[in-house]
C-alpha cells in the first residue's frame, strides 16, 4: 500500500462501514462535484464494509484548522482539507475547476460534498502539499509525479512559479531531482519562468550533448530558457580557454627551479592547456585533462595549484 494513504474506517466519514456511502451524480454546474439526487431513483444506497482510502497527510483533523472540503483522488483516496488553508495560499485554487469559489457552501463536508478530483492519488498529494507549504518528501514521489503535479496545477488555478521558489518545500524537492533529471527539472523551471531553479539545476547540464535537444523540449522550455542554456554551454567553454591558456607567472630562481625549468614548464602547461581548451566539452574538463609528465614535483604542483585555483574562479 502506498505511503501517502492508508486503508481505514472511521465513523462519520462518506465510505465507512459505519455510515452510508453516497453515489451522487456529477453535478454540471461543478465539475467533479457529488451533489445530492434530485429523484427518488438516484436515492444514496448502502454499501456494506465499505473501507475508506485516507490520505495519511490529509485526514480528518490532520492540521490545525478545521477539515471541512474533501477531495477524492481518482484512484479513490479521500484527502481532507481546511478552506481556509488553501485559499490563505493560493486565492484562486481549484476555481477554474469548480466553476466557482471552493468556499461556497455546496462544497462542505456538511451538506455531503465530495469533489472529485481527476488526478492520481500521489499527483494530488503533491498538488496539496504545495498549497500547504509542507514537504512531501517523506511519500518519495516519483519524478512523473512531481512534474505532472506542477505541470496540472494551472488547471487548478494554482501558479506553480508562485511556489517554486527559494526555502519552498516545492522548490526543494524539483532541486533534489536535479543531479538525476537535471533536462527535465531545467525545462520544468523554463516553462514556468522559475528563475532560481533553472540557475541552480543548469550547473547539472554543463556535460549535456545539446544536439540531444528535442523540439517537443526545446518549445515547452520556451526560447528565453533555452537561449541561457546554449549561452551557458558557449560560455563555460570561452571562460575555459581563456584561463588556462595564460601560463602560470614565473616565480623567482631556485637550486630546484631554474628558468631552464621553467620554461619546460610553461612549454607542458601549453601542450596540456591546448588538450583542454579545444578537445573538451563543458563539464569533461576532468574526463579530458591529459596531464604533462613534469621533471619535477615543483612543476606538478605548480601546474595543479594554478587549474585548479583558475577553475575556483570561472565558477563564481
Amino acid at each position: 500500500m502506498s505511503a501517502h494513504y492508508t486503508a481505514t474506517n472511521i465513523p462519520g466519514l462518506p465510505g465507512s462501514s459505519n455510515t452510508l456511502s453516497l453515489v451522487y451524480n456529477i453535478s454540471n454546474k461543478a465539475p467533479g462535484l457529488e451533489t445530492p439526487p434530485e429523484d427518488e431513483a438516484d436515492q444514496p444506497h448502502y454499501v456494506p464494509g465499505a473501507t475508506s482510502l485516507i490520505s495519511t497527510a490529509f485526514f480528518s483533523g490532520s492540521h490545525n484548522s478545521i477539515s471541512d472540503v474533501v477531495f477524492r483522488s481518482s484512484d479513490g483516496v479521500m484527502f481532507y482539507v481546511g478552506t481556509d488553508d488553501i485559499l490563505h495560499k493560493s486565492g484562486n485554487a481549484f476555481e477554474p475547476f469548480l466553476g466557482s469559489s471552493l468556499s461556497e457552501e455546496r462544497f462542505k463536508i456538511r451538506n455531503g460534498a465530495i469533489i472529485d478530483i481527476p488526478e492520481s492519488s500521489a499527483v494530488l498529494d503533491v498538488i496539496l502539499h504545495t498549497l500547504y507549504h509542507i514537504s512531501c518528501a517523506r511519500h518519495a514521489p516519483t519524478i512523473d509525479d512531481i512534474e505532472e503535479a506542477v505541470y496540472r496545477m494551472p488547471v487548478y488555478g494554482i501558479d506553480p512559479k508562485a511556489h517554486i521558489v527559494p526555502a519552498n518545500p516545492l522548490f526543494d524537492l524539483l532541486l533534489s531531482k536535479a543531479p538525476l533529471y537535471p533536462l527535465r527539472i531545467y525545462t520544468l523551471a523554463g516553462h514556468f519562468r522559475a528563475h532560481e531553479l533553472a540557475l541552480k539545476t543548469s550547473s547539472h547540464l554543463l556535460s549535456y550533448n545539446l544536439a540531444n535537444l528535442t523540439d517537443e523540449i526545446s518549445i515547452r522550455m520556451g526560447p528565453i530558457y533555452l537561449n541561457k542554456l546554449m549561452a551557458l554551454h558557449l560560455n563555460t567553454v570561452d571562460s575555459l580557454k581563456k584561463i588556462i591558456l595564460q601560463p602560470p607567472d614565473p616565480h623567482g630562481r631556485s637550486n630546484l627551479c631554474g628558468s631552464d625549468e621553467q620554461k619546460a614548464l610553461a612549454r607542458a602547461w601549453a601542450l596540456s592547456a591546448s588538450y583542454l581548451a579545444w578537445d573538451s566539452n563543458p563539464g569533461e574538463l576532468a574526463r579530458n585533462a591529459r596531464v604533462p609528465n613534469f621533471r619535477h614535483r615543483c612543476h606538478y604542483s605548480n601546474f595543479l595549484t594554478v587549474v585548479f585555483f583558475r577553475m575556483e574562479k570561472m565558477s563564481r
